[in-house]
């Protein structure tokens, strides 16, 4: 974590993205509930984004998980009923849990 404080365990990620690593002040950030629902999704095999991100930001602010079963980054709106899925809750409100699928090979 002292070495890569952004990715942790992930150190690998900052030669895949680039960003991780960027001289910038560390500033300190407040979580709080603001009264706000909040949806999270997260790629179960993915490698850029770990799933296990979506599970420990979950665990620490709360929210719903929509877990998209694939490797693909940005897949959701390529699977029109896991897309269907997270646009209802722009449009609704309406959080949403459980699996849907996402890209297959």
């Amino acid at each position: 974590m002292e070495r890569h404080p952004l990715t942790g365990d992930f150190g690998k990620f900052s030669a895949l993205a680039g960003c991780a690593g960027w001289a910038l002040p560390v500033t300190d950030t407040r979580v709080r509930d603001t009264g706000t629902s909040l949806q999270l999704s997260g790629h179960l095999h993915e490698t850029m984004s770990p799933y296990a991100w979506t599970t420990q930001m979950q665990a620490i602010i709360g929210g719903a998980v929509l877990t998209v079963d694939d490797d693909v980054h940005g897949s959701v709106f390529m699977d029109p009923a896991c897309g269907a899925k997270v646009a209802t809750y722009f449009e609704t409100g309406r959080l949403a849990h459980g699996r849907c699928r996402g890209m297959r090979p």
